[in-house]
């Protein structure tokens, strides 16, 4: 969940160079705990006992303390993670919404926000309705969803560190309030570090790799790209990078908005 956290950051009152460190000491934190808990099962069972185990964590800790109430209480850990977890990408999913809606993306009604807890109340619905409707499709669907949201991810990150490095040759003296890799060439090796890394992990899924998937996350994959490209190209042209660029888009999307309502005026009459 450490990818909420820039999501999120117009939501808490944090300095912009903390939130880069918050997403630094969240990603080291996050692999401290996967590998303790890799680790843990690899002790406390066998290959053949962890090839049949469903829950080979809480297996592994019975078979450790020989105690079925420490094995339940590792379980409750996990239930409440799980719901920590929700909740984390529930408000990174709303922020997002919100984003792409603030830009032309997506309707303009999903970035309305609630008069008191200024909070994208329409996102929230939206993603509260959906998530309702998805655990009635039964769990191969979901597996599937699982499945293709895995190399979406990986090509994300990819897109992130391509991007990153773009800034730093184009736009060397933007300001920065956490510099990747210091003031040096630091950064730049560590951004082609990333891109040869999330090339290499999405290499992995492709047919005849250890994480090859199936047809149906492909078909499921393809018709998210194709979303995208649909609201990508709903983005106002000849919007420019640069610094002003956030107003230059809002006075488009205004001009836009206008235009939309004297034309519907105009058919009315």
């Amino acid at each position: 969940g450490f990818d909420v956290i820039p999501q999120s950051a117009e939501e808490a009152n944090v300095p912009p160079r903390q939130v880069g460190r918050l997403v630094v000491i969240a990603v080291i934190m996050a692999t401290v705990w996967y590998v303790g808990v890799i680790f843990t099962s690899a002790l406390g069972l066998s290959a053949e006992q962890l090839e049949g185990s469903h829950l080979a964590t809480a297996d592994a800790v019975f078979n450790m303390f020989n105690s079925q109430a420490a094995a339940n209480v590792l379980i409750a850990g996990g239930l409440a993670g799980i719901l920590t977890t929700w909740n984390s990408l529930l408000i990174g999913a709303s922020r997002m919404i919100y984003a792409l809606s603030r830009t032309g993306m997506l309707p303009q009604r999903l970035s309305k926000l609630h008069p008191k807890y200024k909070t994208p109340v329409n996102a929230l619905l939206l993603l509260g309705v959906i998530s309702s409707i998805a655990q009635f499709f039964g769990t191969a669907l979901l597996d599937w969803m699982v499945e293709s949201g895995s190399p979406m991810i990986v090509i994300t990150y990819m897109l992130v560190s391509v991007s990153f490095l773009i800034l730093r040759r184009r736009e060397p003296a933007m300001e920065r309030p956490l510099r990747v890799g210091g003031k040096g060439r630091g950064g730049e090796v560590i951004g082609w570090f990333s891109v040869v890394l999330t090339v290499a992990l999405l290499l992995q899924y492709l047919p005849g790799m250890p994480a090859q998937l199936g047809w149906q996350p492909w078909v499921i994959f393809l018709a998210w790209w194709l979303a995208g490209a649909f609201f990508y190209f709903r983005i106002p042209k000849g919007i420019r990078a640069g610094e002003d660029v956030e107003e230059r888009l809002e006075r488009a999307l205004q001009e836009r908005e206008r235009q939309r309502i004297t034309s519907t005026r105009v058919e009315k009459h």
